[in-house]
């Protein structure tokens, strides 16, 4: 082999290898950016608690009763409590870092949910704070309770279970939620795409009430409206907001549904009409 050809085949290779250890620090670097350079530590991993308000988003506790991650559920979660500095803090701080920047005119008009997925010492303790919170910032608002398994979290959001792990399954999830608000195109909504979500919803619902039997407004044994994707799109979903309801009798749905977007309610009431007409509800 002649040096010419030899020189030839070592700069292909340095070309090569050059891209390849461009292409690892450019996917670290989003990685590390998309993640805000919290990485998963699922060998210290606690629990998790889900909070549900104007935002929805799941935090991650580690041994230390600190907040490890949070799971991004939303995009309004991502607008508020991106690169925040709530990672790594103790409850108590995590929490009014977490108050100070979810606390807007919408979120006073929101039911606020809290789902315990394992701990209750630490999630009494997550529920203090934020209780803690509203009273120092005199906000008339109850914490709704529930609990939850992070397997029936996935299950929920329609994702795929990733090598066994649901704590690196829904990190992953978090990541593409990231990536979509800071970097996707914004999906704007009009308001006939709002109807027509609110039909498809009760569509769903329809056809969930020919395999079942009667469900009243209280069952919770049955189909949670509250997870139900009204747009079929994963990256970017709408979901009923708190104070929907629906129940089955002789085969008819009866649903009252409200769809919170743009800081604006909806509200579709459907008695039963085969023909999915909305009515005005009282």
């Amino acid at each position: 082999m002649n040096k010419k050809l030899k020189l030839i085949i070592i700069s292909i290779i340095v070309f090569i290898l050059l891209i390849v250890i461009a292409s690892i620090l450019l996917i670290n670097y989003m990685y590390g950016k998309l993640s805000n350079n919290t990485k998963l530590d699922t060998k210290n991993y606690l629990t998790a608690i889900e909070v549900k308000t104007n935002s929805n988003f799941i935090l991650f506790i580690n041994k230390n009763k600190k907040v490890s991650n949070i799971i991004f559920l939303d995009k309004n979660s991502v607008n508020y409590l991106f690169d925040k500095s709530i990672e790594k803090s103790n409850i108590e701080d995590a929490v009014e870092k977490i108050m100070d920047n979810i606390y807007t005119d919408e979120f006073t008009g929101c039911d606020f949910k809290l789902i315990n997925y394992g701990d209750n010492n630490v999630y009494n303790k997550v529920k203090s704070e934020f209780n803690k919170q509203f009273v120092i910032r005199a906000i008339d608002k109850n914490i709704i309770d529930d609990s939850s398994s992070l397997s029936n979290r996935i299950n929920d959001l329609d994702i795929k279970l990733k090598d066994n792990n649901t704590l690196k399954t829904l990190y992953e999830y978090s990541l593409d939620i990231v990536s979509d608000s800071l970097y996707g195109k914004e999906d704007i909504y009009s308001s006939d795409d709002i109807d027509k979500f609110s039909i498809n919803g009760y569509k769903k619902l329809v056809k969930y009430a020919s395999n079942v039997g009667n469900k009243a407004k209280d069952d919770n044994t049955k189909l949670n409206i509250l997870d139900l994707n009204l747009t079929n799109n994963y990256d970017n979903p709408i979901y009923p907001n708190e104070g929907s309801w629906y129940y089955i009798e002789n085969g008819k749905v009866f649903l009252n549904i409200i769809i919170r977007y743009n800081n604006k309610n909806y509200e579709y009431c459907y008695m039963g009409d085969q023909n999915y007409k909305p009515y005005k509800c009282e």
